[in-house]
């Protein structure tokens, strides 16, 4: 099964399932769980990544991520650790987490937590779930919006906000 028909199995999956096993931004799925993830900024459309939406979860640092979503950090199958934050995850059970587990380098049971994760080198924090803390990474809680208004001269401006 190819990382594409996976995650097109699961979202069947999930819809047929009325998304029972979805994980919804205020809750936070349990370190070890294989999951997908919703959408991610920057991460759709044409050469789409599917590896980038599939890991299991390392470590969660509760209300870190933007707009107080708990940051989770997890292992793709190709052995790198992504951050996500503020979007959804969806367990993935029976047939799809057979086929999940075998594209992957590492398995949960050998991950070390000896080492802090770190998130680009700062914030180093040890253990699976990490308590708020208030120096940890600044959130970022504004919704970027593009505007693009025209005059009556024909002048486009375009504006972020």
């Amino acid at each position: 099964m190819t990382p594409e028909e996976l995650v097109e199995a699961n979202n069947k999956a999930n819809e047929l399932s009325n998304f029972q096993l979805g994980i919804s931004p205020t809750k936070y799925p349990s370190p070890g769980t294989y999951v997908t993830t919703g959408l991610q900024a920057g991460n759709f459309g044409n050469g789409v990544d599917w590896l980038n939406y599939i890991g299991y979860v390392v470590q969660v640092r509760k209300d870190a991520g933007d707009f107080g979503s708990h940051m989770v950090f997890l292992r793709r199958p190709d052995g790198k650790l992504s951050c996500n934050a503020n979007q959804p995850y969806i367990e993935l059970v029976g047939r799809l987490l057979v086929e999940a587990k075998k594209m992957f380098e590492d398995i949960p049971e050998n991950e070390s937590y000896d080492e802090p994760f770190t998130i680009n080198g700062e914030y180093p924090e040890t253990g699976k779930i990490v308590e708020p803390k208030e120096d940890g990474p600044p959130a970022n809680n504004s919704p970027m919006v593009q505007i693009t208004s025209e005059d009556a001269q024909g002048n486009k401006t375009v504006e972020v906000v």
